[in-house]
């Protein structure tokens, strides 16, 4: 599907199995799928034992949970999740080490797992009068989740595409699969057998584990922006309520400490839509409180 061509660092990767230290759990995970999906050909009832659907997790069967991330439904379903687990995960592996790579495998199926249930929690009909749960297989969300991480970690890695044959950097690689994940969901129909949903639950689970689990991750943060973002509106609302009460007044405070120049909200307001509230000097801090207990005389 891809090719790995790595061009952040001088040297090439050039992964291999003969090639691993005995300490990597990238090859454990593949042998470990390959074997899962040699049993199924063996024993077709297995899957049955192994997917995950609402129906049976309601009967406290939660080891499907883990179980159906390492079961497929055909071969070419786990010739591609495995390809694309290899290929983004042994570069991944060399920066955030086996045990991370392991739990990121988990946590981003597992997630995966989670929200496509949510959405597909209800039975459909497959014959008149006959009902049941719909189910999911496949390491798709582990792999998405693992794409994601690795795109984070090194986003200007490139890989060379098969069909087109262009090379494209990973940041926009996730980017482009995210936003064909997205569109997929809203137009899947009813019974399709893609899980576009465990898919975006990867890439969640994946970025989710970048921020909160690898150590000195100091890229965007989006629970942060949303945070931000919720504060600066509110500034705005209240100072639109302040405003309505009172003519708008600029503030000069300690000139010998910070200077002649006057200071507004409405500049203060816009400094935090720009850089945040982190980014707001002492005196525009204390400026932006004086503002506040303004308002709360007032009302």
């Amino acid at each position: 599907m891809f090719s790995d061509r790595d061009y952040n660092r001088r040297t090439v990767y050039r992964g291999g199995f003969g090639g691993y230290r005995q300490s990597s759990i990238l090859r454990p995970l593949i042998i470990a799928n390959i074997a899962v999906f040699i049993l199924q050909s063996l024993s077709p009832g297995l899957t049955g034992l192994l997917s995950l659907n609402f129906g049976d997790l309601r009967q406290f069967q939660v080891w499907r949970l883990g179980t159906y991330m390492f079961a497929h439904g055909n071969f070419f379903h786990i010739l591609l999740n495995m390809w694309g687990l290899y290929i983004f995960g042994a570069p991944l592996e060399q920066q955030i080490g086996p045990h991370r790579l392991l739990r990121l495998y988990f946590v981003s199926g597992l997630i995966g797992g989670i929200i496509w249930l949510v959405f597909n929690a209800s039975q459909i009909q497959v014959a008149p009068g006959i009902f049941i749960y719909p189910s999911v297989i496949g390491a798709s969300g582990s792999v998405f989740g693992t794409m994601m991480a690795a795109a984070m970690l090194a986003p200007n890695r490139q890989y060379m595409l098969l069909f087109p044959p262009i090379p494209m950097r990973l940041k926009t690689l996730v980017t482009v699969y995210a936003a064909l994940e997205i569109y997929n969901t809203l137009q899947r129909a009813e019974g399709g057998r893609v899980a576009h949903l465990a898919h975006l639950g990867g890439l969640i689970g994946g970025y989710l584990f970048v921020v909160y689990a690898v150590p000195g991750w100091r890229g965007f943060k989006l629970h942060r922006f949303l945070l931000d973002r919720i504060r600066h509106w509110r500034l705005r609302w209240r100072w639109a309520r302040f405003r309505s009460v009172s003519s708008r007044q600029s503030f000069d405070q300690d000139d010998d400490d910070y200077g002649d120049d006057e200071i507004t909200l409405d500049d203060i307001l816009d400094k935090i839509g720009r850089d945040g509230l982190s980014s707001l000097t002492p005196r525009e801090r204390r400026i932006l409180q004086e503002a506040r207990e303004r308002l709360r005389g007032k009302h």
